[in-house]
């Protein structure tokens, strides 16, 4: 067609009362009139489903035999259209969940980091989803168990998921869930977990559980075993600081490991597994896998026996034939020498095989053998590490400085006021009670804040103290004098704030440095924060505040004022200064922002690091972050926390791997100081007595990192993976989602009109009906709020935009528009009709240089593997032929074709007669699909038979194990006289065993593997272009 006109209809196609074809959406319609010449086209009046339009006879084609198939479709060259392909083949992935796709890949409002994919690669092929992610501070291990739960829920229904952390960590999991992946969770204390009971007994089964619960609150022995009992199956359970259950005898470990026992799916988050040692860290493994981690003699021979297996790994990566002979070897020194045949095991025993025979052709079989060779070692599958320095080559330079002012005469008298205390400059003579230390550390931050909440309240800093860390239990035991609460004050504090004008200095400092620079102000105090505000301010600084007292409501960005904040903070270039507490930057990160100030310094040193952490994180682009720190001179922030921190290195370093043994250091300094008896020369000794103890362990700990080669395989197949699901489109698209999209809205609300401004960022007017779609098929674990302004609604597709324009809804499979758009077509593109296509793709002169110029005919497969590891897992096959090179491209180029013409097709709309697929091609692509699933099914099989031996082992001990736990449970309610408990407790018993006996039948029904392969389900012509340089 010159010039883009189309030729002149001879003849109209079609009569009045024929059934055609909508070529966009593959709709079935009734042609009412007969066809009216406009111009140089043939128009007509049809009638489909829900509506009557006028279409253009381009845009119709016949309905033919309803018993044609794809393969007589091709064979005469009936191609469709390239849109109603990629519609069909997106509602198939949505529809049949199946192993070829990462539903969550890009597709939550987090920015994408790939190594934060890693533990979910990794628990999708874990054989009982359980993993311990041991990430360094940092790193994201929220998003990581965020991505982890949006990727299980797209796949099925979760009804009961929980998240157990310290009760600081609550608000930060409830908001984190709902802002960046659209879960919205309830922070729940004993009574919502008793009232849930209550719901649960009313209606058994149908009580939905989306919780965020304290540590504290679940040590609760009795609430902790009614919970248990009555609740059943935890469809996934995410724990935070788990390291805080590592010693076995505590009660926090006690509650992970019942929790594991109900836990369908578990996740424990932690960053220092690795240096609190072998024996810490089996106890968490053992909560993960009791049978599996029984012994910690065995499990200690174990990591040391097996650390060569990663070494094989890394030959194995080297894709050289001559390094597989070294890798057999190891293995077979560590997996067949001095073990008897009968007890080697049977995984070690087909790798050693399948490396003495032939050397994989393809990328993807050396991926996967690299896999296999991992997954010998004994935490491969339960256990996954990042370290900073593995993914951030250029890691910012911590610089510390340090700004003191003197306090005058006047404030030091105020101080003494304040606290009812002797002491000066905050050094006490006496025990204080909670309330003075709380008073103290207020009137250290700063004291005007501090005494105009003494002059309006009973104290505690404005009616909230968001976080305290130093906590009863770190005070001494016995001698605490009552809190005698506050004073008349008469007493006003006149002149200048000395503190506050070294940071109006500071400031000003900064501005010469860098004139663009954004600072964050960090203070532990509500009070502070406001008073920061207000006179940075009156002082000519535009600054802004977030903090408890700032409403968060990441659900409706317009009423989200924290968010609202954040946005402001790092998008107008005007506001350079942002006044922050530690509740109110939870969740938030601040890259952008490399300037950080302490204007008061908190006791626990993990407070520090938290802070530090929100600038000095993965993604920051300054070579330089700056920790200015802002003390009076002399006081205890001075002389014990100042030179301590700065002892152990924090303001250059991150210290997140100390976490675990700080603790005891800061607490005994903590008891002495509130004790009185901390004079300030006797607190220079003691800091450099902590210190020294605290450089000593961190030596150790460096040692035990260097030698952590047992414990850490380098996972680069996870890497290889991850980049080959961009790369091959194995993921939902925004052209994908958008092309089920538009053609639900043609075919049930054909007004409704879609438009884009900015760049991947979309509108359109909803109509009521529109609106009541989405409602409908809103379900109770994603329930949509109307975000619409003045009846537009603002949606995008992508993670990353979504995470750059919060106005828009993010849409992804779990979405209720994506859902009311699935379940309105899905018919309509169950028709084989809209699963053949012929489209044009254009590729640039250099790029995929292996794809020539020319036709290609690809045909979709799936295969359907059963067995052990999976009950029906299903995977996607494409098969691309190359007319000009008569040959079938390979496994992986065949895919990439696929998801290049799904991505950038463009309709072909050639004037000349389609090409059609000839049947002995059909044939030879048939049988080519049948060969790749022998090999699959021939795989399969080993490893089958591998896992049948090791899972039998593997059930048999876990349920010997389980059951002992449970007898305990029934005896202790019998001897307490707990009798509502005892019915539940013996149906448990009752069920663990009907459940070991089918989960055995079921073992063995699955020895024997199936792996059936489909008829195509889809089939498309592609002809390749190259653009002109």
């Amino acid at each position: 067609m010159s010039g883009g006109v189309r030729p002149m209809a001879q003849q109209p196609l079609f009569k009045s009362g024929e059934t055609v074809l909508l070529r966009s959406t593959k709709e079935i319609g009734r042609v009412e009139r007969e066809a009216s010449l406009d111009g140089r086209e043939y128009w007509y009046r049809v009638r489909f489903t829900k509506r009557v339009e006028n279409v253009v006879e381009a845009d119709l084609e016949p309905l033919v035999n309803p018993a044609e198939t794809l393969e007589s479709l091709t064979a005469r060259g009936s191609w469709g259209r390239i849109q109603a392909f990629r519609s069909a083949l997106a509602v198939e992935r949505i529809t049949n969940a199946n192993q070829s796709t990462v539903y969550s890949f890009r597709a939550q409002r987090v920015l994408f980091e790939a190594f934060q994919y890693k533990p979910l690669l990794k628990i999708l092929e874990s054989p009982d989803r359980r993993l311990l992610i041991a990430d360094e501070v940092g790193l994201g291990k929220t998003v990581e168990a965020g991505l982890i739960l949006a990727e299980l829920e797209a796949r099925q229904p979760l009804d009961r998921v929980l998240i157990v952390c310290p009760s600081r960590l609550r608000e930060k999991w409830r908001d984190e869930m709902s802002r960046k992946f659209g879960k919205e969770f309830d922070i729940a204390t004993r009574s919502d977990l008793e009232d849930y009971l209550e719901r649960q007994r009313r209606n058994p089964g149908r009580t939905r559980l989306r919780a965020v619960v304290s540590m504290q609150t679940l040590r609760n022995g009795d609430l902790r075993e009614q919970f248990l009992s009555e609740t059943g199956d935890i469809d996934l359970m995410i724990v935070d600081e788990a390291h805080h259950a590592r010693n076995p005898s505590a009660q926090t470990s006690e509650m992970l490991r019942e929790l594991c026992e109900v836990a369908k799916a578990a996740l424990l988050l932690t960053a220092t597994p690795l240096h609190l040692g072998n024996r810490d860290l089996f106890t968490l493994l053992q909560a993960l896998r009791p049978s599996e981690f029984r012994d910690y003699v065995v499990f200690d021979q174990r990591l040391c026996r097996y650390k060569g297996i990663h070494e094989a790994a890394l030959l194995v990566r080297s894709e050289r034939s001559e390094k597989l002979v070294q890798a057999r070897q190891i293995l077979q020194a560590l997996f067949e020498s001095d073990v008897l045949p009968s007890a080697r095991d049977p995984l070690a025993v087909q790798i050693i095989q399948d490396l003495e025979g032939p050397v994989p052709q393809e990328r993807k079989a050396w991926v996967e053998l690299e896999r296999r060779v991992q997954d010998l070692h004994p935490l491969s599958s339960v256990l996954t590490r990042t370290r900073k320095r593995d993914v951030q080559e250029l890691a910012a330079i911590r610089r510390a400085r340090v700004f003191k002012c003197q306090w005058t005469k006047e404030e030091d008298e105020a101080y003494r006021k304040l606290i009812l205390g002797s002491g000066r400059l905050g050094w006490i003579d006496q025990r204080m009670s909670i309330g003075q230390i709380q008073r103290a550390r207020q009137a250290a931050s700063c004291l005007p804040a501090a005494l105009a909440s003494a002059q309006k309240t009973a104290w505690l800093d404005d009616e909230a103290v968001e976080l305290t860390d130093i906590l009863p239990t770190d005070l001494p035991a016995n001698g605490l004098p009552p809190d005698s609460g506050s004073s008349s004050l008469p007493f006003q504090l006149q002149g200048r704030d000395s503190k506050f004008e070294k940071l109006v200095e500071l400031l000003e400092l900064v501005r010469q440095e860098d004139a663009d620079a954004k600072v964050l102000i960090f203070t532990f105090f509500v009070g502070t924060s406001r008073y920061l505000q207000k006179h940075l301010t009156a002082r000519g600084f535009a600054a802004l505040r977030i903090a408890g007292d700032v409403p968060s409501d990441p659900k409706r960005p317009d009423k989200d004022e924290r968010g609202n904040v954040m946005r402001r903070f790092r998008d107008d270039a005007g506001i350079r200064i942002l006044v922050s507490t530690e509740v109110g930057s939870e969740g938030l990160d601040f890259q952008f922002c490399h300037y950080l100030v302490n204007y008061d310094l908190p006791w626990n040193p993990m407070v520090v690091e938290q802070r530090i952490g929100r600038i000095d994180r993965f993604g920051q682009k300054s070579k330089t972050v700056h920790i200015l720190n802002i003390v009076v001179e002399g006081t205890v922030e001075d002389r014990i926390l100042l030179r301590l921190y700065q002892r152990i290195g924090i303001f250059r370093e991150s210290i997140g791997q100390l976490e675990a043994i700080l603790g005891e250091e800061i607490s005994e300094l903590q008891r002495d100081y509130v004790s009185g008896k901390l004079t300030p020369k006797e607190a220079e000794r003691r800091v450099e007595q902590a210190a020294r103890a605290i450089e000593e362990r961190r030596t150790r700990l460096d040692e035990l990192e260097r030698n952590a080669g047992n414990l850490f395989g380098h996972e680069e197949y996870l890497k290889e993976q991850l980049r080959r699901v961009g790369r091959l489109g194995r993921y939902i698209s925004e052209k994908s989602m958008l092309a089920v999209i538009e053609s639900y809205l043609q075919a049930r609300h054909p007004s409704a009109r879609i438009w884009e401004e900015p760049a991947n960022i979309f509108r359109l007017r909803l109509s009521d009906d529109l609106r009541k779609d989405i409602q409908t098929a809103s379900s109770r674990d994603d329930l949509w709020l109307d975000r619409s302004l003045k009846g537009i609604y603002t949606f995008c597709f992508d993670g990353e935009r979504a995470y750059d324009y919060p106005q828009a809804d993010l849409i992804n499979v779990s979405h209720p528009f994506l859902k009311a758009a699935v379940a309105a077509v899905r018919t309509q593109f169950e028709d084989v009709f809209s699963k053949a296509a012929k489209g044009v793709l254009i590729l640039a002169p250099k790029e995929d240089e292996n794809l020539q110029e020319g036709t290609y005919f690809i045909l979709v497969f799936t295969h359907t593997v059963e067995g052990i590891r999976d009950r029906e897992r299903r995977i996607l096959e494409t098969i691309a032929w190359s007319e000009k090179g008569k040959e079938i491209l390979q496994s992986e180029e065949g895919e990439r074709l696929l998801h290049l013409i799904q991505e950038r097709g463009v309709e072909d709309d050639a004037s000349h007669p389609a090409p059609v697929l000839p049947p002995e091609i059909w044939a030879r692509m048939e049988s080519e699909g049948r060969a790749r699933n022998r090999v699959l099914y021939e795989a399969e099989e080993r490893e089958n038979e591998a896992l049948y031996i090791r899972r039998k082992s593997l059930l048999e001990a876990e349920f010997e194990h389980d059951r002992v736990v449970k007898v305990a449970r029934l005896n202790t309610a019998e001897a307490r006289g707990r009798t509502r408990v005892i019915p539940a407790l013996q149906g448990q018993m009752q069920k663990a065993d009907a459940m070991f006996r089918s989960r055995i039948t079921e073992l063995e029904q699955n020895r024997k593997v199936r792996c059936r392969l489909s008829d195509p389900i889809a089939a498309c012509l592609v002809r390749v272009v190259r653009s002109v340089a």
